[in-house]
């Protein structure tokens, strides 16, 4: 256990050891950000900091694999794979296509690494694979949308932490062994604490494409495999970043349905609303305290059964969606 535990401790030490090194090289590597109209801070900052802690966590996973869970190597390797592609974004400006095509494939070896292979053994051929494309597809999706809502200081790595913590005390509540996914999902929010220090309102450096594909396809991983293992209600996991899921939704759904091109970079999304008014870290307070006092107990509610799935939804995501709904989202400034 002890090995384990010093395994873990490498994600958020070497988090601590990279970051600043991003911070002095940004400028040499061209991860500088002007702030522009699309904006939500201001001046010039050092960005493609999330490479530092998709490093540290997966190297923990990898290492874990290793001492614990062969299966792990695969899927760990995906993840870090899709936050390479996402430090290439921030390096080059990948165009869309390429980006979405490494998005479904990362996601792909995710899913048949995890979940996938049971689905076979259980289903029939053709709706196995079905439900393998549609995972896949789905974790393309939640990249995009937690890259979209990457867009103030501190919001995606706590949104990234809270998950991953939440998703092990579902672990925790139905008994699972403290080992492999659950593990990775530690290291990876230890990663993400730690580099909270450096993005916290004022951020000294943003996490970039790489920071946001890490944190997403990470969270992805430990879904799936903490409910491959039958022992943790999918829905419960669902619940946990509903408020992430609505805000993106609500904005995209509005975008579209004003015929903007719902791919271009904007700053309509609830968060940025409303930390133009209360400012970045009052906004994320905001956030975490609907994440921990609501959709936690929310999800462990359904987690041991207390409550009906179908109604632990409706009240994790109709409130988070009434509040984005009131805070304009999808509407420009002027709205």
């Amino acid at each position: 256990m002890l090995v384990h535990l010093f395994i873990v401790l490498i994600a958020p030490a070497l988090t601590l050891v990279l970051v600043p090194i991003v911070i002095a090289r940004a400028a040499d590597f061209g991860l500088v950000q002007t702030a522009n109209a699309r904006s939500s801070h201001a001046g010039r900052r050092a960005s493609g900091a999330g490479i530092a802690l998709a490093l540290g966590a997966s190297l923990s996973g990898l290492l874990l694999a290793l001492t614990d869970d062969l299966t792990l190597i695969v899927p760990v390797a995906a993840v870090l794979g899709l936050a390479l592609v996402g430090f290439a974004d921030d390096l080059f400006d990948l165009p869309v296509a390429s980006r979405l095509g490494a998005q479904i494939v990362g996601s792909l070896i995710v899913v048949l690494a995890t979940a996938g292979p049971g689905w076979f053994d259980i289903l029939p051929a053709w709706l196995a694979l079905a439900l393998v494309l549609g995972a896949a597809l789905s974790g393309a999706l939640w990249i995009n949308l937690f890259n979209f809502m990457d867009g103030i200081d501190g919001i995606a790595a706590s949104e990234s932490a809270f998950v991953l913590v939440g998703l092990m005390v579902l672990c925790a509540v139905a008994g699972l062994p403290l080992s492999g996914n659950v593990l990775f999902a530690g290291a990876a929010a230890l990663a993400a604490i730690v580099f909270l220090a450096f993005n916290w309102q004022p951020a000294r450096i943003f996490g970039g494409d790489a920071g946001a594909y890490f944190h997403a396809a990470a969270i992805f991983l430990v879904v799936l495999a903490t409910a491959g293992s039958g022992r943790i209600d999918i829905v419960a996991s669902l619940i946990l970043p509903a408020a992430f899921l609505a805000d993106a939704a609500v904005t995209l759904a509005v975008r579209a349905a004003h015929g903007h091109r719902i791919w271009q970079g904007h700053r309509t999304h609830a968060y940025q609303h409303v930390s133009r008014r209360f400012g970045h870290a009052r906004t994320v307070g905001l956030y975490l305290v609907y994440n921990v006092l609501w959709l936690l107990p929310l999800a462990l509610l359904v987690q041991t059964g207390l409550i009906w799935a179908g109604l632990g939804l409706l009240l994790a995501y109709l409130p988070a969606i009434v509040f984005v709904g009131r805070n304009r989202a999808g509407l420009p400034e002027h709205a």
